[in-house]
């Protein structure tokens, strides 16, 4: 057998005992596996440490049987995984269906929110990388198919836009941005048409914000809008009270001056006169994504080969662009600007 150099003395872990690796120490193999012989006797229970030729080192741990440990191990109440050869794995791998992450100096998998230069990503508990909507600590999430958390963008996500603070939670409710008032569903979606709030009636423009001292004409009605947007006349007796369903729009937004409460509070505004047409529509899904984002994880890793060594970060593992920008749906979800596009 060919013998193996040793620079220092190595180990990773104390905890796991000390490996005296020396020059008269060899790699030997049988039936049973790989293993180590230093003096004539065999290492167990112990990290080794081994130069890789390249100033770097390379780690394996042989157990009680004294066989170096292939796939994953658990040691001292971490998980680690080693390749076919007994080299502890770091980084991002691919093992079977799901990514992982091995801390790049111990080696242990990670879980739960792991920060990579800015870039956030959410391991389970069983170390699988997560993808798609994921309830954290009561708050909704949205991983791209890299892995990668949305976090203080607006994302068009199944045909349907929501908003993400800075935090990477889903928001809801109403949302204030560049001076303009958008709407956030109970399911996140971004909210358009009539808008019924305890009574008071609000109107999104097809691109979610909020119609405010202005008067739209909706199905040869008009409606007047205060500088809160909340609805405080329309001009024509034959019209009942306002409701979700209509066409195109007509907004005439009148010279002068209202003073009302916008949401959350005062303001004052004045109008110019101007004409916009849009179309209309209503969004509503039950659930982010149409889904309750439940899943299940698995008290161990599992999987056994590694099907690739790069890492999912700035890349795409599936849809119909290579951009980490698109979901598996072909969507644009990492849209950077201060709300949806018109």
């Amino acid at each position: 057998m060919k013998k193996l150099r040793a620079i220092g003395l190595g180990l990773v872990l104390a905890a796991a005992g000390l490996a005296s690796v020396t020059a008269s120490a060899e790699w030997k193999q049988n039936s049973g596996g790989r293993y180590y012989v230093e003096n004539g006797t065999t290492v167990v229970n112990n990290w080794l440490r081994m130069s890789n030729g390249n100033n770097g080192y390379v780690y394996y741990y042989v157990g009680n049987d004294g066989y170096t440990s292939i796939g994953w191990s658990k040691i001292n109440d971490s998980w680690y995984y080693f390749a076919d050869d007994g080299a502890m794995q770091t980084g991002w791998k691919q093992l079977g269906n799901y990514w992982y992450y091995l801390d790049t100096t111990t080696g242990k998998m990670h879980t739960g929110w792991l920060n990579l230069n800015g870039t956030y990503y959410y391991l389970k508990s069983g170390g699988q990388m997560v993808t798609g909507w994921r309830m954290i600590d009561n708050a909704w999430y949205y991983f791209m198919d890299n892995g990668q958390a949305v976090i203080g963008k607006w994302a068009k996500i199944k045909d349907k836009w929501y908003c993400f603070g800075s935090d990477g939670k889903m928001v809801t409710g109403w949302r204030q941005q560049d001076g303009t008032y958008y709407y956030l569903n109970g399911d996140g979606t971004l909210a358009t048409g009539w808008l019924n709030l305890n009574g008071t009636y609000y109107y999104l423009y097809s691109d979610g914000k909020m119609a405010a001292n202005c008067t739209v004409t909706i199905d040869g009605t008009n409606y007047t809008f205060a500088a809160n947007g909340a609805y405080t006349a329309q001009s024509s007796a034959s019209s009942n009270a306002p409701t979700s369903t209509n066409a195109g729009q007509t907004v005439n937004n009148s010279s002068g001056t209202t003073t009302s409460n916008a949401p959350g509070g005062s303001s004052t505004s004045s109008g110019t006169s101007n004409i916009i047409n849009n179309n209309t529509g209503t969004s509503s899904n039950v659930g982010p994504g149409g889904q309750s984002g439940t899943s299940t994880s698995s008290s161990s890793p599992s999987g056994t080969n590694i099907s690739s060594s790069s890492g999912p970060s700035g890349s795409s593992t599936s849809g119909t662009s290579s951009s980490s920008n698109y979901d598996s749906f072909g969507n644009l979800i990492a849209y950077k600007t201060s709300g949806p596009p018109n």
